[in-house]
């Protein structure tokens, strides 16, 4: 079955490794997953009506690739402990049109084309429902998010840090930032 599974998803075989642990806990764990449509194997089940609540584990990422990479494995531990059904993972599309425009460019950041590129899917042995994010647009005129929840606006010093030019503006706590000007 895992084989077939294999050919009609178009993946590598080597992921076979992680789909046991996931068949197993999709399967023989707990009964309320169906089976993808296979064609060749159809004639050994049977159908079957199942009310099940099922418990979705989401991790939304947005540091960088490393942590994505934890995230993941968060999830599948959670689904081999059973605490969860299965996954859902969020992070930025890309690096270009997403993570490096919401984030320093120096931050690794984690979007899904830094971990195709780095082979994630050998890495998930559970059910797991990916979600990409791009922002809609940007406002240089938006306020900026406190970490007690509040919004608030830069606020200039009148001053220019010596080494970069750049002007200094401080936040509601007083802490300095550099802004480029507009």
């Amino acid at each position: 079955m895992a084989f077939e599974y294999i050919k009609y998803k178009n993946l590598s075989e080597s992921v076979i490794y992680n789909l046991f642990p996931m068949f197993y806990g999709m399967y023989a764990d707990r009964f309320c997953f169906n089976l993808p449509p296979l064609e060749s194997i159809k004639y050994l089940f049977e159908k079957k009506y199942v009310s099940y609540r099922y418990k979705i584990g989401i991790e939304f990422e947005t540091g960088n690739v490393a942590s994505s990479f934890r995230a993941i494995n968060k999830l599948n531990g959670l689904f081999h402990q059973g605490q969860i059904d299965g996954g859902c993972f969020i992070t930025s599309i890309d690096k270009k049109n997403s993570a490096t425009r919401i984030w320093p460019v120096s931050n690794r950041n984690g979007s899904f084309q830094e971990l195709k590129n780095r082979s994630y899917l050998s890495q998930v042995s559970l059910p797991l429902i990916c979600i990409g994010f791009a922002p809609d647009g940007f406002s240089r005129a938006a306020p900026f998010l406190g970490a007690n929840g509040a919004l608030y606006n830069l606020e200039s010093t009148g001053h220019k840090d010596d080494e970069t030019k750049l002007d200094i503006y401080t936040n509601y706590e007083g802490i300095e930032f550099l802004k480029t000007p507009f």
